[in-house]
């Protein structure tokens, strides 16, 4: 997001190292909540749909705010 926001060029190489330690990293510590809302978004990205591809974002970051706070996030 950074480097869209920048307008600069991304690293394939170095995005794609750091999504599968994020991966691993959900798979294994992430709540089943954070699992499901994590592959939603996933599976957004190919359906070339920016409108789903952001709300299934947001649902996801929605989702790790609520397992990192024990469900006691306010936002909806």
């Amino acid at each position: 997001m950074k480097n869209a926001k920048a307008n600069c060029a991304t690293n394939n190489k170095e995005m794609m190292d750091r999504m599968i330690d994020i991966k691993r990293d959900i798979f294994m510590y992430g709540s089943d909540k954070v699992f499901k809302a994590f592959n939603k978004w996933l599976l957004s990205t190919t359906n070339g749909n920016d409108k789903a591809q952001f709300a299934a974002f947001l649902d996801f970051v929605l989702e790790m705010r609520k397992d990192l706070c024990n469900n006691k996030s306010k936002l909806t």
